[in-house]
C-alpha cells in the first residue's frame, strides 16, 4: 500500500484551521503560534493514530473504500484528539466546543476529502480492498 500526501495535507490544514480559529477567537496572550500549536497537538496525534488505524492515508483501491476509510477515521482521530486533550488539561473539552469542533471539521473534511476521492477508482483493483 502506498501513502497518498495529498490526504495527509487535507487532514493537516483543516485541522490547522481548526487550531487557527481557535486561537483566534480565544486569545489569551502570547505567542499566537504556541498557541496554535496547543491546541493543534492533541488533535494530530489522534489523526495520525486514527489514519493507521483505518488506514485513511493508504491510497484506497476505490472510491467506495476510501468514503468509508474516511467516514471512520474523522470521529475515531477527533475523539482520540479531544480525549488527549483532555487527559493532558486535565479536564473534558465542553460540549459546545466538541459540537462546534466536530462540526467544522466535518464539513471541511467532508469537502476536501470528497474531491481527493472523486480522482479514486469506482471499480475493486484487488480482491482485499480493506
Amino acid at each position: 500500500m502506498k501513502i497518498d500526501p495529498k490526504l495527509l495535507l487535507i487532514d493537516f490544514l483543516v485541522l490547522l484551521a481548526f487550531s487557527a480559529g481557535g486561537a483566534k477567537f480565544h486569545h489569551v496572550g502570547g505567542s499566537m503560534v504556541l498557541q496554535v500549536l496547543r491546541i493543534i497537538w492533541p488533535f494530530a496525534v489522534g489523526f495520525a493514530l486514527s489514519g493507521l488505524l483505518c488506514k485513511a492515508y493508504f491510497q484506497p483501491p476505490t472510491r467506495r473504500v476510501f468514503f468509508l476509510r474516511s467516514l471512520a477515521h474523522w470521529p475515531i482521530g477527533m475523539g482520540l484528539g479531544f480525549f488527549l486533550r483532555g487527559a493532558t488539561m486535565g479536564m473534558a473539552p465542553s460540549l459546545l466546543f466538541v459540537k462546534i469542533a466536530m462540526a467544522f471539521t466535518g464539513v471541511t473534511m467532508a469537502l476536501g476529502r470528497g474531491l481527493a476521492g472523486a480522482g479514486y477508482s469506482a471499480r475493486a483493483e484487488d480482491r482485499d480492498p480493506l
